[in-house]
């Protein structure tokens, strides 16, 4: 075996469960705390039984929990419990708020907190099929959960973590070798893996170079993105190109780093979240020019400047 590559993906096998002080978590709690991994594994009819007839709060505010609070919807009545890093309260003067604004809505941009609603959400929000509650914090009790400044708890049967997957510790667990795992996965610092990516933990690190990592990014279309890379891989594979020395390739992951501390938040909760949406166009560029093929891929200079690239461009 000359090489290995890993197409395990982020979002799956090992659930991102919270942790909570001594009596404050779930084992004070009456009723039952699940993952939404353990809902997307069961069927339709055993899904529709467990949420039938139970007050249900869903703690997220991404993907995961918009579309288990949309599913949930359709049966009860669910109520969200959004926790965010950070609120603005009434004391905030309107200039710091539009600060606070902009600054978040950019870094969301560049690391991808963001989502695409489901169908007709805001209408089960209006209706009162959603109940959105923002909290920065929260914690358990007896008969439900107790937002942060709230004196009353949102009572609940069922409690549904949407609150993602620890992609990171999926792949340190893949070796055995704790070396290794140091090396794959840092905690100080994006997965170091080029192609002048460390914000793609994709493709190859440069202490491992006989193992490829596709599926790992995100960004406005995740698929395209990976076919990409494996796209890249395989041209490598077949001796289409050469990689550069491992020196600049650590120099080039080092850039990354420093780039997405700045522009994301220096906290790993941003700027480890292998995101290239603000970068995209530009990263295909770089593949595409490693691969011997012309980046310009659009007919016509105007079309070429002005009209946005998507999948359909690359797929000859």
């Amino acid at each position: 075996m000359n090489f290995v590559i890993l197409c395990i993906g982020r979002s799956s096998g090992l659930p991102k469960i919270p942790t909570f002080p001594k009596n404050e978590g779930p084992e004070i709690f009456n009723g039952k705390v699940i993952h939404s991994m353990d809902y997307s594994n069961m069927d339709s009819t055993a899904a529709a039984e467990l949420i039938k007839g139970k007050r249900i709060v869903i703690i997220g505010y991404l993907k995961s929990a918009l579309d288990l609070a949309s599913d949930c919807a359709d049966i009860n009545e669910v109520d969200l419990l959004k926790v965010c890093g950070k609120l603005l309260n009434e004391n905030t003067s309107p200039q710091k708020a539009w600060d606070d604004t902009r600054v978040q809505f950019l870094r969301g941009i560049i690391v991808g907190l963001y989502d695409a609603f489901p169908e007709n959400f805001y209408d089960k929000v209006e209706d009162g099929r959603i109940i959105l509650k923002p909290s920065k914090t929260f914690k358990f009790c007896k008969f439900g959960v107790l937002a942060e400044g709230e004196a009353k708890p949102i009572e609940a049967d069922l409690v549904i973590y949407g609150t993602g997957f620890n992609g990171d510790q999926k792949i340190r667990d893949i070796f055995v070798s704790p070396r290794f795992q140091t090396i794959v996965a840092r905690t100080d610092a994006i997965i170091p893996l080029y192609r002048y990516n460390t914000t793609q933990r994709e493709c190859i690190h440069p202490q491992i170079p006989q193992l490829g990592i596709i599926g790992y990014s995100d960004s406005i279309s995740n698929l395209y993105t990976s076919e990409m890379k494996a796209r890249w891989l395989a041209c490598f594979l077949d001796d289409g190109f050469i990689l550069p020395s491992r020196k600049d390739m650590e120099k080039n992951i080092s850039e990354w780093d420093k780039f997405f501390k700045k522009y994301s938040g220096s906290s790993s909760r941003y700027y480890r979240r292998s995101c290239i949406n603000s970068v995209h166009t530009w990263y295909n560029d770089q593949l595409c020019k490693d691969m011997g093929c012309n980046p310009r891929r659009k007919k016509g200079f105007f079309t070429d400047l002005f009209i946005p690239y998507g999948p359909s461009d690359y797929a000859t």
